[in-house]
């Protein structure tokens, strides 16, 4: 399994939680969440290797994991157009399967991996955003038969870009993957409900 990580400019994450943080915030807390969802995606044997793909090329070199392999993101193209595009590169590579992960979940914890991995057996393996019918994560085959979708409504689109390929689907429903720290409610329901003894911006790995 080959996991795919896209990473923005750090200045340019998080900007819907401007309201709350500022700028230097987002950019702590942007860099916080990336560096975890790395660091447990490398320590999974069940993880080949991570592709950081990310304009922040010199923080994403200083993690130096030999599983860790990083990408340059110059591109002005839409973020489906850049999936496909290393979904391709990792199949040349020798990839049979990949995982798209993002960065802004921040309860993930490395069984969520697992038991999504475990419960792929071919085809399409989605998980849905809480929100916003968005698509937080998936597993797909490769060479991929589709071309991806993300953002709001993605997870349908999946669905009906799988079924249009007669692809196996499988959803799964694995609560720390639904939520994704999107907005000032998201932000609110993190430090209140899911983790109220913990600052977001100091989340440990």
């Amino acid at each position: 399994m080959w996991v795919i990580i896209p990473i923005n400019d750090f200045s340019r994450s998080f900007s819907r939680l401007s309201s709350i943080l500022d700028l230097e915030q987002r950019i702590k807390l942007a860099k916080n969440l990336s560096s975890r969802l790395i660091h447990k995606m490398t320590d999974l044997n069940e993880v080949e290797k991570v592709v950081a793909f990310t304009s922040e090329k010199i923080w994403a070199n200083e993690l130096n994991h030999p599983k860790l392999i990083v990408r340059s993101d110059e591109d002005t193209k839409p973020l489906k157009e850049k999936i496909d595009s290393i979904a391709d590169w990792v199949h040349s590579m020798g990839a049979k399967k990949m995982m798209y992960l993002s960065i802004d979940l921040p309860l993930l914890e490395k069984e969520d991996i697992i038991e999504m991995i475990d419960s792929h057996k071919d085809g399409l393996t989605l998980i849905e955003a809480k929100k916003d019918g968005g698509t937080n994560a998936l597993i797909s085959d490769l060479p991929r038969r589709i071309n991806f979708q993300f953002g709001t409504d993605s997870f349908q689109k999946h669905i009906e870009a799988a079924k249009s390929e007669k692809l196996s689907i499988n959803i799964q429903s694995i609560e720390r993957l639904s939520f994704d720290l999107d907005d000032h409610d998201d932000w609110e329901l993190l430090i209140k409900y899911y983790q109220p003894e913990k600052n977001p911006l100091e989340i440990s790995n």
